[in-house]
C-alpha cells in the first residue's frame, strides 16, 4: 500500500538534494577552479581512482559522455600529470588509465573536502538515519548505475 504524501514533501526533498549538492561541491569546485579544472575533471579522477586501468570505452560508458568531451577533459588531466595512459598489450587501440601519485593526492584532497561536510551531517543525524538516507539514494538510482558504484548499496 502506497503512502499518500503531500506534494510539499517531494518539493522539500528535491530542494534539499539541490542545495545539499551545492554545499557539497562548493569548496571542491573552488579548489578545482584554482587549478584550472572543473567537475568533469574530478569525475574522471574519481572513476579512475576506483577503477584503475579503466579503458577509454569503459570511461565513456561509465560517465555517459561523448568521446570529444572525454578527450578535452582527459587531455588537461594528462598535461597536468594527474592521469597516465598505457596502451593495451594486445590491442594498441585500447588505452588504460591510471592516476599518478599527484593525481591520487589531488583527488584525495578534493574528496576530503566533501567527506568533511558529509561527516558533520552524519554525526548530527546518527547511524540509523544515515542508513535510511543511503537506502533512499540507493533506490533513486538506476540498476545500471548500481553496477558502477565503488561500494554496493545495502538495500
Amino acid at each position: 500500500m502506497e503512502n499518500q504524501r503531500p506534494d510539499n514533501v517531494y518539493l522539500l526533498v528535491t530542494e534539499l538534494i539541490y542545495y545539499g549538492q551545492k554545499e557539497l561541491t562548493a569548496k571542491a569546485d573552488e579548489t578545482l577552479a584554482s587549478n584550472g579544472l572543473g567537475r568533469a575533471h574530478y569525475r574522471i579522477l574519481h572513476v579512475v581512482k576506483h577503477h584503475p586501468g579503466i579503458t577509454t570505452n569503459q570511461l565513456l560508458s561509465h560517465l555517459k559522455i561523448t568521446a570529444a568531451s572525454l578527450n578535452r577533459t582527459m587531455n588537461k588531466l594528462l598535461a597536468a600529470k594527474y592521469v597516465t595512459q598505457k596502451n593495451d598489450s594486445r590491442d594498441r587501440r585500447q588505452r588504460h588509465h591510471f592516476l599518478t601519485r599527484s593525481g591520487a593526492d589531488f583527488q584525495e584532497m578534493i574528496y576530503s573536502l566533501q567527506r568533511e561536510i558529509l561527516e558533520k551531517a552524519f554525526d548530527r543525524v546518527g547511524d540509523e538515519a544515515l542508513g535510511g538516507f543511503i537506502k533512499v539514494l540507493g533506490y533513486m538510482i538506476s540498476n545500471e548505475d548500481h553496477d558502477l558504484l565503488s561500494v554496493p548499496v545495502p538495500l
